[in-house]
């Protein structure tokens, strides 16, 4: 199933972010945002998870219209956002955390074969399932938030800065289990990064962002070259 959207033109208020923003991505697929800060990665997928109304454009997830549908019922239908902020409750446990991502999943025995494929999938937070989150350390904490999303089992998820200030090591943490969530999961992901490192080593398809406007878009080893990424970041 795509998840796709066309010229989408957001912001806060009067004030403009991004103009005329469109992508595809497959079920599988992995795209990555890059641009460099205030490049409007984060509205963008604001517009796209419901939590900033677009002043244009469409969004679709299959033949779906999603465009005027609220956040909480495009969670329903299959959307999961992860904002850079991770809204982790930080009185509650990893496993409650867990289990609050699998409200929508049906049947016990079904919660917790989620629950399990959560650790599998971040093994770092087996031996912390009794852990309040505001106890976890940041990397922990980030593959928390990613972990409850994805027990959900959404069609898309939407990553908003996940690898930020991470250390090197919970960054290459991370990474592995993106990776790994794409080779057993159909799951259609949409990265907003900084790290160009990240979306090298997970995107198929990169969209580059400058001043809320597309600089470039297609394969990510095409895209990323130098004369690009100077537009962008520089």
């Amino acid at each position: 199933m795509t998840f796709s959207a066309q010229g989408i033109h957001a912001g806060y208020g009067r004030i403009p972010v991004v103009h005329d923003l469109g992508f595809e991505v497959a079920a599988g697929g992995y795209l990555g945002i890059v641009g460099a800060n205030g490049a409007g990665k984060s509205t963008l997928l604001k517009a796209l998870s419901g939590v900033v109304t677009p002043h244009a454009g469409t969004i679709r997830l299959g033949d779906e219209d999603l465009t005027g549908v609220p956040a909480w019922d495009r969670a329903r239908r299959g959307l999961a956002f992860v904002p850079e902020s991770r809204e982790l409750f930080g009185e509650l446990t990893v496993e409650e955390h867990l289990h609050a991502g699998c409200l929508r999943v049906r049947g016990r025995a079904k919660r917790a074969e989620r629950t399990e494929f959560a650790y599998e999938l971040f093994p770092v937070l087996r031996d912390l399932r009794r852990r309040a989150a505001g106890r976890l350390s940041g990397g922990q904490q980030q593959s928390l938030a990613v972990a409850r999303a994805v027990v959900s089992q959404p069609k898309v998820l939407l990553l908003d800065e996940p690898s930020l200030g991470l250390s090197p090591i919970a960054v290459s943490g991370l990474v592995e289990s993106l990776t790994r969530l794409a080779r057993i999961t159909d799951m259609a992901v949409v990265i907003a990064e900084q790290s160009l490192t990240v979306v090298r080593e997970l995107c198929d398809d990169v969209l580059v962002l400058n001043l809320g406007r597309e600089v470039e878009r297609g394969p990510a080893a095409a895209v990323l070259t130098r004369s690009v990424i100077e537009n962008a970041f520089l």
